[in-house]
């Protein structure tokens, strides 16, 4: 159904422009007449009248009804604020959306690592700055660094985080994972969420991440979302639309291993669609 959809839409738009041929006028009122033999087997008739409803069935339509406008809201949001580079203040909103649906992925993930109580930790692509607060909680007397390339997330960074800079515990940079400012061997662990998606060149800022990371050092890349059979089409629509790179589970290993990295383990959470990529620099 979905095919005989997108054929109609095209041929709608040729309509528009005076484009079509008798052929395709054949063509769309052919379709027109399938889809609506479809739908009349759907017998909506069939649907009780809303005042026969009973309290169960009133609080399901109610819940549904906020659901799917919620799923709306967060579908709008994060149109306007642009996934791959947060900008202005839809990209802010957005920012706050995904320091809390982000929250109970990046703990799952980030219970993988264990942490030394004095770690400087890295976060690439700090966002809008929940990571980093999580971390400054699992790691009591650490330092951490946040960098990003959006300006407007280094803002959400620090503003979420400024009991952190007041202590000199935490540092907010603008930068970009392909050229970061640090010294060879500078972090005890490097993390990444949601980020990995839109770095310029996979490959090449790997071994960036490589560079300014300790010997015996651990990165952890999490992800909501990888290549596997079952991804609902709404991902598919947005991994498209965003231009987001979406590896396998056999692609990230070849990356890692040619990095660099030895002990790679990849954890993925049961009935999720999360995970966590982890490698040791040798």
């Amino acid at each position: 159904m979905n095919k005989k959809v997108s054929k109609l839409k095209t041929l709608k738009q040729k309509q528009a422009k005076s484009q079509l041929s008798d052929r395709e006028k054949s063509v769309q009122q052919d379709l027109k007449a399938q889809l609506q033999k479809q739908i009349d087997a759907l017998n909506f008739g069939n649907l009780k009248p809303e005042e026969t409803y009973t309290e169960a069935e009133k609080k399901h339509v109610a819940d549904l009804t906020e659901k799917l406008k919620k799923e709306y809201s967060e579908q709008q949001i994060t149109e306007a604020g642009r996934p791959n580079h947060p900008t202005g203040e839809a990209g802010r909103a957005m920012l706050e959306r995904m320091n809390d649906s982000h929250g109970p992925m990046t703990q799952w993930a980030l219970s993988h690592l264990q942490f030394g109580e004095k770690d400087r930790v890295l976060d690439i692509g700090c966002g809008g700055g929940a990571c980093i607060a999580r971390l400054s909680t699992m790691v009591k007397d650490g330092t951490f660094v946040g960098i990003d390339y959006a300006k407007t997330s280094v803002e959400a960074t620090r503003q979420f985080n400024q009991a952190l800079i007041d202590a000199g515990k935490l540092e907010v940079i603008e930068a970009s994972v392909s050229d970061m400012p640090f010294a060879d061997d500078t972090f005890d662990k490097i993390v990444t969420v949601e980020s990995y998606y839109f770095w310029p060149d996979f490959e090449t800022d790997m071994q960036e991440v490589y560079r300014v990371l300790k010997p015996s050092g651990h990165f952890l890349l999490i992800a909501e979302v990888y290549d596997h059979v079952g991804l609902p089409q709404s991902v598919l629509d947005n991994i498209q639309a965003y231009e987001m790179r979406n590896l396998d589970l056999d692609g990230f290993i070849d990356v890692f291993e040619k990095t660099g990295f030895a002990d790679i383990a990849i954890h993925v959470k049961p009935g999720e669609r999360w995970i966590a990529v982890e490698g040791i620099k040798a």
